[in-house]
């Protein structure tokens, strides 16, 4: 599999890519271009007053407003988000004006009820499916790492001598 331009691979699945302000050097991606993470997602009452957690990958939506069954997934054609003055944006635009790097747009991942996206993830999330306070269930979702101990994980481990595996 070659290297797209702009992208170099370093040992040991390290990778740099240029982007609009710099370098990232960073793990290399699954297969399919996305970086390894899980969706956890918890269901609870809200009550109302209860502080919600300002976490850049926990985010609380409110189920009253579902109205499918939430996907985790990438950017289709005629996903849309509501912005906080009620309007709708494309996701095409949203990641335009962002200045997300085109070759890096089709690996950030949505949480989507059909088209409407309730949550651009490690960006923003829908105005629409916010907590409010006629909220009666929350829908917790978290994005995270697969644990340590997974086999098809990308990270390093130490063995008990501090040795490093890298999977080899």
């Amino acid at each position: 599999m070659g290297c797209r331009p702009g992208a170099a691979r370093i040992c040991y699945g390290i990778r740099a890519v240029r982007e609009y302000e710099g370098v990232v050097i960073g793990r290399r991606e699954t297969a399919f271009g996305q970086p390894r993470t899980e969706a956890v997602f918890r269901y609870f009452s809200y009550k109302k007053g209860t502080e919600i957690p300002k976490n850049q990958y926990t985010k609380w939506f409110d189920c009253g407003k579902i109205k499918g069954t939430p996907v985790v997934r990438s950017r289709q054609s005629g996903d849309y988000i509501t912005l906080a003055d009620g309007r709708t944006k494309t996701v095409r635009r949203f990641m335009i004006d962002e200045k997300i790097p085109r070759e890096k747009r089709d690996s950030v991942l949505l949480l989507a009820d059909g088209s409407h996206i309730l949550w651009i993830v490690g960006y923003r999330i829908s105005e629409y499916y916010k907590v409010g306070p006629d909220t009666v269930r929350v829908m917790e979702v978290r994005m995270e790492a697969p644990a340590r101990d997974d086999p098809a994980s990308d990270v390093i481990k130490e063995d008990e001598n501090g040795g490093k595996d890298h999977g080899r």
